[in-house]
């Protein structure tokens, strides 16, 4: 019988706490997730439940960077690095473009050497807004063109295609590329749209807000 503490069901309740962000209900997440102090757990998992307790924050508007830093230092070694990796474009949100912007290149550095074709595209995403923020709308429409052919090939955890889908929208916009961003809303209402049927009723009204 597995305990409650074991890294098997603490990795399940990280998955069920990022299900719960994506349906809109991240007041149930956290509580699902310990403050990363288990010392029975090993430090990237503890690294991996208080990036949960950021996504549920952020997902709150309530921006977490204590929790990004403890994360952080647990976050070491091979084990830690997706972890770490993520948790560095977290603080990235948090930073002014050029600060924000060393990070994402940081992290895309990292995703190239260890081949992590998903956190390349993460780290791509998450240039957009500091690049617009900066006054480069044409840089931060190539980088969304990028970020769109990858996420045509990519699933995994993390990766919301809508939200993905709008940031390219607003660097499209930002570059007068009007066809090309509405393209991009409409795929992302699309996706809405064509799963919104599957979510569960009391979840709907949270997913689609």
């Amino acid at each position: 019988t597995l305990m409650p503490t074991s890294a098997f069901v603490a990795n399940v309740e990280c998955f069920l706490a990022d299900a719960l962000i994506a349906l809109g209900q991240p007041a149930r997440a956290a509580p699902l997730l310990d403050d990363g102090d288990d010392q029975r757990l090993p430090s990237f998992l503890r690294a991996k439940r208080l990036l949960g307790r950021v996504r549920a924050a952020r997902a709150a508007a309530r921006p977490a960077p204590e929790l990004i830093e403890r994360g952080l230092a647990l976050a070491q070694g091979d084990a830690g690095l997706p972890v770490k990796m993520v948790l560095l474009l977290e603080q990235a949100l948090l930073q002014a473009p050029e600060a924000a912007l060393a990070l994402c290149d940081q992290v895309l550095a990292d995703a190239e050497r260890t081949d992590a074709p998903l956190h390349r595209l993460l780290a791509l995403a998450r240039r957009i807004e500091p690049l617009l923020q900066g006054g480069d709308a044409a840089a931060a429409a190539a980088v969304a063109q990028r970020v769109q052919a990858d996420a045509a090939q990519l699933r995994g955890p993390g990766l919301y295609p809508p939200e993905l889908q709008l940031l390219a929208g607003r660097a499209l916009a930002a570059d007068a590329r009007h066809d090309a961003a509405r393209a991009a809303l409409t795929d992302a209402l699309a996706w809405i749209d064509a799963r919104v049927a599957g979510v569960p009723p009391g979840f709907r009204d949270s997913f689609l807000h």
